[in-house]
């Protein structure tokens, strides 16, 4: 694999997915036949084929393993030398570096028509270079000459859909209406959320509230807090209040995941009274949709009060 468009004699679209050593994953653009030239006056070129154009890669790549399993290859390593060898000819040598990698001894034929930039403009380094600019946008441009010296370097189609194209433009599927499944006995599920801050905060100092949920009777406890950091400090009143009221104990308490609710303090509280924890997954706030409803009708009852008393919201 290389990230060199240059070195290609022949070349072809080819787009596959490649995962490098760290687990992230590049889009190939190509493949095709680089010529390399060893060193040493009486060696051939060699023809590498099935090389992957990867423009992502910050080096080039050489599989040892895929020479001996598909290309007949056998290799031989003696100290810091490396030997490739064919029908017992040796056609290729490497040099092991002091941090344990191979080079290849030798250097890459390049075309004689390869431009001195290096960079060959076609289609999809186009599309990148006009903001991601629709498929058929961009024919339209070039069919219709409405670029002044627009000269493609090479005519291959864009390799496939554009990976930045289909993140940028994916929509998440709404979620489905279900009947609601509440539970029987309060306290079993507590949905809470955090509201704030607000832009003006009270007399007292309060520019946020949260809310603690009974799934089963609906009944909504809110507290007022300076900051957010106080949360824990409410949800512990909060659990007094409930539990002595209606003499249960809570059995799960539902949250946003937000960083107020996953303090080491507060997950030791957890474990140690035997609360269960759900947290809801990142940007999905429809799993925590119960105390977002309640926050709402918060808002909107204070902004309506204030709307009535000639206060500024």
């Amino acid at each position: 694999m290389t990230p060199h468009r240059h070195w290609f004699h022949i070349f072809v679209p080819w787009r596959v997915p490649v995962r490098i050593a760290n687990g992230q994953i590049f889009y190939s653009e190509g493949k095709g036949t680089v010529l390399f030239i060893p060193r040493g006056s009486n060696r051939p070129t060699v023809a590498i084929t099935d090389v992957l154009y990867v423009p992502e890669l910050g080096c080039n790549l050489f599989s040892p393993l895929h020479l001996t399993q598909h290309k007949g290859f056998s290799i031989a390593i003696t100290k810091d030398l490396i030997s490739f060898q064919r029908d017992t000819v040796t056609l290729l040598y490497a040099t092991v570096t002091d941090t344990n990698v191979g080079i290849l001894n030798g250097q890459v034929q390049v075309q004689q028509h390869a431009q001195s930039s290096q960079v060959v403009l076609d289609r999809s380094l186009l599309h990148r270079r006009l903001g991601h600019i629709s498929q058929d946008r961009l024919e339209s441009l070039l069919k219709n000459k409405l670029v002044v010296n627009l000269k493609l370097d090479s005519e291959t189609p864009m390799s496939g859909p554009c990976e930045a194209c289909i993140l940028g433009k994916q929509h998440r599927t709404p979620f489905p209406q279900q009947a609601e499944n509440r539970h029987s006995l309060p306290l079993d599920l507590i949905f809470s959320d955090v509201h704030g801050p607000l832009p003006t905060q009270t007399i007292q100092g309060y520019r946020y509230w949260i809310t603690f949920l009974d799934d089963a009777t609906k009944f909504c406890y809110v507290a007022l807090l300076r900051k957010k950091s106080e949360a824990f400090q409410a949800f512990q009143i909060y659990k007094a209040y409930a539990e002595n009221l209606l003499s249960r104990r809570i059995g799960t308490l539902r949250d946003d995941k937000g960083g107020e609710y996953i303090s080491t303090e507060w997950n030791d509280y957890m474990k140690l009274h035997g609360i269960r924890r759900e947290h809801t997954v990142r940007s999905t706030p429809q799993q925590n949709g119960a105390a977002e409803r309640i926050n709402r009708t918060l808002v909107e009852g204070v902004t309506a009060m204030l709307v009535e008393s000639h206060l500024p919201a």
